[in-house]
């Protein structure tokens, strides 16, 4: 019986709250019904006393400016509920934005490993092993200055014939300190790095360049739509140690909108006792969308068109499933002096130089086959400047190269490839006797940190 009473209570309780809260005279069915429940739920009204909402009655002037009130009360709270959780919200971003400046400040120190082993399958047999170590170690004083020193021990490894001195080639540092209207930046380098083949199984490594910071003084300065930098580099020192050859260049580059970046940049060289001679580089950057990038660099060296280089990249992110970059070079006879010629390079697919008076043409595919596989594929041909290849033509080749990769984890990676290297004329684009093919397999496993 109790039970009985108790259930009737709840129901006689919950029956007034309902009646409250939803006037008993509005039809379930009118197409207003939900806005009258929505003001009851804000505490606009609650309808008259007795339960009804008399939706269609005519309202005093008494009982607008009480709905009015009750509508500014109920405003009133929502935005100030708005606002505390807003400032809420402010109070917590700016904790994590300090954490996160926090985290940048202080002493950073990250690295990658590389060891390779390769095979040449040809007349000439003959296999190599080596490895790569690059580190770098950041200080930063503050959010406005930062030291990095870099170590990179490029071809230094296993049965190299042409040591590296730790000093002078395998470590740079550099300073950046912020000031109000410009970046200052100072730099000690080697430079660029030329590797030669001490084996012969692997002609194609003729004079790849390792490209390393050059010792300069650089200031710089960025607004919204705009960034200029002047610069001291020292291209070549002679054996005393004193500059040989030094470059004073300046660039200026503007966005005309949020695809669109054109600039110029023009350079003094100076040899010490020798000449001088003065460059201007021209580039337009086109970003139509995320997806693709067409890069223009135009190089000019003198009044004829034998002394301009043009170099054009398009690489879109993702074309019928593949990740392509292509790239033409095409560099005029005397597009360099010789005071120059082997201080300033323009590099292939592959790290090495292109010549004056030849074309060169570059490509790379990638694509993911799963997870954790891809396969990418690089090629390039290089070709005379009248776009020639063949047996008559010294210099022409031909690089392909076809890699499996294999992440492990995010930060360790295995590949496996196969390269060949083509020359029809048997010598190279240094005019250096070669095999008119050469294959070769190889193995590479790479750690980050």
């Amino acid at each position: 019986m109790k039970y009985f009473v108790v259930f009737s209570l709840i129901i006689c309780v919950a029956s007034v709250v309902l009646a409250e809260e939803t006037p008993r005279d509005v039809p379930e069915d009118h197409w207003a019904t939900e806005a009258v429940y929505d003001l009851v739920k804000l505490g606009v009204t609650s309808g008259y006393p007795d339960g009804t909402f008399r939706g269609t009655k005519q309202i005093s002037r008494y009982e607008v400016s009480s709905f009015i009130s009750k509508l500014a009360n109920s405003l009133n709270f929502t935005r100030g509920k708005n606002e505390k959780l807003l400032e809420e919200f402010k109070t917590e971003l700016a904790l994590v934005q300090y954490k996160k400046e926090k985290a940048a400040w202080g002493t950073h120190f990250k690295g990658e490993m590389s060891a390779m082993s390769r095979l040449a399958i040809d007349a000439t047999r003959g296999a190599e092993a080596n490895y790569r170590l690059k580190l770098s170690l950041v200080k930063n004083f503050d959010p406005a200055s930062s030291l990095k020193i870099g170590l990179d021990t490029m071809d230094a490894g296993y049965g190299n014939s042409t040591p590296r001195n730790l000093a002078t080639e395998l470590l740079d540092f550099e300073g950046k300190v912020k000031l109000p209207y410009f970046d200052l930046k100072a730099v000690i380098g080697p430079g660029l790095v030329v590797h030669q083949d001490s084996t012969g199984l692997f002609p194609y490594e003729e004079r790849i360049v390792v490209e390393r910071p050059f010792s300069a003084l650089e200031v710089s300065s960025r607004g919204k739509s705009w960034g200029m930098m002047a610069g001291f580099i020292v291209r070549r020192s002679a054996v005393s140690g004193s500059v040989a050859l030094y470059e004073i260049t300046g660039s200026l580059n503007f966005s005309l909108n949020n695809s669109l970046r054109l600039g110029m940049q023009p350079s003094l060289f100076s040899e010490v006792g020798t000449g001088r001679d003065l460059y201007s580089k021209i580039f337009l950057d086109y970003a139509p969308d995320q997806n693709s990038v067409t890069n223009i660099l135009l190089g000019i060296g003198g009044t004829g068109t034998s002394s301009w280089h043009l170099r054009v990249i398009q690489e879109w992110q993702e074309l019928f499933g593949w990740g392509l970059t292509l790239r033409v070079d095409k560099l005029g006879s005397s597009y360099r002096p010789a005071m120059i010629e082997d201080e300033v390079y323009f590099l292939d697919n592959f790290n090495r130089p292109i010549l004056d008076g030849t074309t060169d043409l570059g490509w790379s595919f990638s694509k993911r086959l799963g997870e954790k596989l891809r396969v990418e594929e690089n090629g390039n041909l290089s070709l005379t400047g009248s776009y020639q290849y063949g047996a008559g033509y010294p210099g022409t080749n031909h690089t392909e190269q076809l890699s499996l990769v294999y992440d492990l984890w995010p930060q360790l990676s295995l590949q496996g490839y196969y390269r060949f290297y083509n020359v029809p004329s048997g010598l190279s684009h240094y005019y250096k006797a070669v095999a008119t093919r050469t294959n070769h397999f190889g193995f590479e496993i790479k750690h980050a940190w």
